[in-house]
């Protein structure tokens, strides 16, 4: 890792790529490249980075980082929220819409019954 974070901006402005999957097989070859000798040189800098991070977090273990699930956060974008509150005002208004021309015909079925029996 710390051969790669250390060549990765180099090959990256050297060769013009973009793409992590492409500087990173670049940086894979540049390490296959190299001796044993200055691979040991970053094993060695890897091993004193180990040390201090177990002096400065003595407790720490990998398992702290897994195993913990962490609750989704679902953002939602305005149009489709305003989609589902149309949707609902659309279903209200319909609904409205039946109440009313319901009111409607019992109000003409009235008038036409009381017509039929009620002669002024």
């Amino acid at each position: 890792m710390l051969f790669l974070t250390e060549q990765r901006p180099k090959v990256s402005a050297e060769k013009g790529m973009k793409g992590s999957a492409a500087v990173n097989a670049a940086v894979g070859q540049k390490w296959n490249a190299l001796s044993k000798e200055e691979q040991a040189r970053y094993y060695e800098e890897a091993e004193a980075e180990r040390r201090l991070h177990a002096q400065l977090h003595p407790g720490w273990s990998t398992a702290d980082n897994y195993g913990q699930k962490r609750k989704r956060v679902r953002r939602r974008a305005a149009a489709t929220s305003r989609g589902k509150n149309v949707k609902l005002w659309e279903k209200i208004y319909m609904f409205v819409l039946q109440v009313v021309s319901c009111f409607h015909r019992t109000l003409a079925n009235v008038s036409l019954l009381s017509s039929k029996y009620i002669t002024p």
